[in-house]
Order: C-alpha cells, then structure tokens, then sequence
C-alpha cells in the first residue's frame, strides 16, 4: 500500500474495485459516484484516464479472448482466438475448486501430479510436501466492491501451518495470489511462480507472512502488482530470479514490505529485474526493485543484483529502521526517474540504515551512514558478461578490492579487500533461479542454479 506521491503530487489508487452499471445508452455506462478517498482518486477513475472493463454482460463480448456464461441456459459464449472453435472442440471446466485438502494433516506428499483449475489447501499442515507438480489456473476470483485483494491461491499455507515444503514445481496463472504461505518454518523452493495477480489487486504471486519461512531458489514472474509481500519474521529470501512485476499497477516493488518488524530477515543473492509500470493512459513509473515502505524495519538486503527497473533499485519510505543494506549491485537506466535508491520522507527520519560495498552506475543512495560504495557512470561495463548474467567485476576495474569488510558478509574475499557489488572477482560466480527446467511457458529459457 505505498505512500508515494508521484511528481506532482497527485495520488495513484492501486486496486481494482467493482460496481454495478446503474444504467446504459449507446456506447456509454452510468454507475455511482466513486470516493473521493485514497483508492478511488486520481488517474484511477475512468473519467480521468483510467481503464475499465465491462463484465456480465453478452453484448459486451466483442474481442477475442472474451467469455460470457449464461447461468439460466447453463451456457458459455467464448470467442475463440482466431475464431471458430477451440483447437480439439471441446472446453474444459472444473469439477471442484480444492483437489487435496490437507488441513491439519501431517506427513503427506504429493509428488509428480497435473494439476488444473483447483488448489492445495495446506491449512494446519505440518511436515507435508508438495513436490514435480505441475499447477496451472488453481484459483480465479472477481474484484471486490471494497477489498484491497481476494483472498484466493493456488496453494494455501494458514497461520497454524508448520515446516512443509513446496519443491520444484510449476505454479502457473491466477486471478489473485499464487502462494499464501503463512505459519511457521515453511519452504518454498525451486519453483517457477507466475503470471498472478491479473486482477491487478494487492495479490501476487508470493504472499509472505509467518516466521523462520524460506523462499529459495525460485523463478518468480508476471505480477500485476508486486512479486512477493507480506509481514515475515526471521526469514530468509535467496538465490531467487524475479522479473515483470507492475505489469497492471503503479507504485511496486518485485520484493514490497510494509510497515512491519522483519526481525532482521535476510534477503540476499537475487536477481531482481525488467520491470516498468504501464504507462498507458496515465503516466505511471513507480515501479522498484526493493520496496521497504512505511516504516520497514530489521532488514538485511545483501548481495543482490537489480537492473532495468523503471524507478529505483531500492525504495525506503517513512522512517525505515535498522536495515542494512550490504554489497548490491544497483544498475540503473539512464533518465532522471532511474536511480540506485529513493525515499520518501513525509516528516519521518531514518535510524541506522547503513549503505556500504554498493557497485552502481547512479549515485543517489539513502542512509545514516555509508562507505566503500563504487560510482560508475552509465556507459560504464565493469562485468564479465552482463548479457549472460555473470555479473563479476573483471580485475582492473574500480568495484574490485574497493570495498570495506563486514564481518559475516564479506568473508572469503580475494585480495587486498571485498569487492564492490554482488560477485566476488576470483570466486565462483552465483547464480539465481530454479535446479531445473520444468516449464514449457516461461518467457525465458531455464537456467541452472548455483550456489557456494
């Protein structure tokens, strides 16, 4: 729910509502007024710019891609990409919204199934795994009248649920969230998640909340909204390869906090990158690497790679409190709205946030306190191979053996002293993302995960 005001002051609503049409004549709808509040002003009213869609209406089905279902006949009208009919002549509905429901079971696996239009209800569960599943459309939902976001997911973790594993799977396209993992020492690792949150609410793939979770290993992709939220406490976020999160909304991050006490969870070796806010009708930018908002405290961010962002690489809002923030590479796009980190104040002061061993091309960064932190220009290309994601300074170049020592984070280093930035130059580079391929629809080829 971030605060931020764009250049001009105006605030950006950032969740989808519905209303009933009140009436209709050709080519134009009528309904209520909408508040003059937070979520309904701006460019979010159709009046100024905003989109809108019709829904519940046959006439309206006018474009390819478009469905219809007329609940007295027991009909579905859909108009077929490329028309005609459906590839094989048949459609597929489902048969039940939950196919396992494990609440408060223990013990159990599910292990290599297909798994189409339904969820896994994991609600109470302890030491189950669910594991080379392939799950595609477990949930769809509609917008609400008043609600931030539908609580709806593809694989649901409860508040009571405890040490279960979700490994190595395919969780592919939702209305609103992908996973829900809440409770205690939950896993999820090496999975791709995406294409979530089409609703463009405040669901998203990963919704994060609980205590002691990991999120390893993961390809997380495709978010209206954010990639990963929540309130988490002591956890760990690593080794993950995130892009082409803001896809509907303004005002994200791929990895968003809020206004909690992380008890200085880690996040640390991820690839964060390609994501712009859409800049249609309206003139949305907002979209940030690492959003620490309102008031975001005990974090560690460390050691992650964040490029081609449409706003900042990090973003701290409020007060922002005991986050250290270690070794990142902050590569930015050239233009004024680019930059390594931002802030919001609005009348807040920040409390030992430490800023060190950056390597970025942009000098703007947000701290009580910073050293070592290497500035290079745009033009500059300091890597082995940007390209291919090997992100290691090569020797002779201004981030190698700049850096300061931290204990417990530059360990091991090669030379006179740590590097600048997320590699090491003469270690083994590192890579992000899922042990294997396991998806025929991602947007881009698989690649082997590494860690030291």
């Amino acid at each position: 729910m971030g605060g931020n005001n764009d250049d001009h002051g105006e605030k950006r609503a950032r969740i989808p509502w519905r209303l009933p049409v009140t009436s209709a004549v050709a080519g134009r709808v009528y309904f209520d007024a909408l508040p003059p509040d937070w979520d309904y002003a701006g460019s979010h009213s159709p009046a100024l710019g905003g989109e809108f869609f019709l829904e519940n209406i046959l006439q309206a089905l006018d474009s390819a891609g478009e469905w219809y279902v007329d609940r007295s006949s027991k009909k579905i009208y859909f108009w077929a990409p490329g028309g005609g009919n459906p590839a094989d002549g048949t459609a597929l509905v489902r048969r039940r919204t939950t196919v396992f429901n494990l609440t408060g079971r223990k013990d159990v696996n599910i292990d290599g199934l297909t798994i189409l239009g339904a969820r896994i209800n994991l609600s109470g569960a302890m030491n189950c795994v669910v594991q080379n599943c392939k799950i595609h459309h477990g949930n769809h939902t509609i917008a609400s009248g008043s609600a931030s976001s539908v609580p709806q997911s593809s694989i649901h973790l409860d508040a009571h649920s405890k040490t279960n594993l979700i490994y190595k799977n395919d969780i592919q396209w939702g209305a609103a969230f992908g996973i829900m993992l809440m409770g205690t020492a939950n896993t999820v690792d090496a999975n791709y998640i995406g294409n979530f949150n089409y609703l463009g609410s405040y669901a998203c793939p990963v919704y994060f909340a609980g205590t002691g979770a990991k999120i390893t290993r993961n390809e997380i992709f495709n978010g209206g909204r954010d990639l990963m939220r929540g309130g988490w406490f002591g956890a760990e976020v690593a080794y993950n390869d995130r892009h082409h999160s803001s896809l509907i909304n303004d005002d994200c991050g791929a990895i968003y906090t809020f206004k909690s006490t992380f008890g200085f969870t880690r996040i640390h070796h991820n690839w964060i990158h390609d994501s712009h806010s859409r800049t249609q009708h309206v003139n949305s930018y907002k979209s940030a690497g690492i959003y620490l908002d309102n008031s975001s405290k005990q974090l560690i961010v460390d050691h992650n790679v964040l490029w081609n962002l449409g706003w900042t690489c990090i973003q701290i809002n409020w007060e922002g409190e005991d986050l250290l923030i270690y070794n990142n590479t902050l590569w930015s796009n050239p233009g004024s709205r680019s930059k390594s980190m931002g802030r919001w104040v609005n009348g807040y002061e920040l409390i030992n946030v430490q800023v060190h061993n950056s390597l970025a091309n942009e000098g703007t960064f947000v701290a009580t306190a910073q050293a070592a932190n290497s500035v290079m220009d745009f033009a500059a290309d300091p890597f082995t191979d940007f390209t291919n994601r090997n992100f290691t300074p090569v020797a002779g170049n201004a981030p190698v053996d700049a850096g300061m020592v931290i204990p417990g984070y530059t360990d091991g280093f090669s030379g006179s002293a740590p590097d600048c930035g997320a590699y090491e130059n003469g270690a083994i580079p590192w890579k992000a993302g899922p042990l294997a391929a396991i998806s025929s629809q991602r947007r881009e080829e698989p690649r082997r995960a590494e860690t030291d």
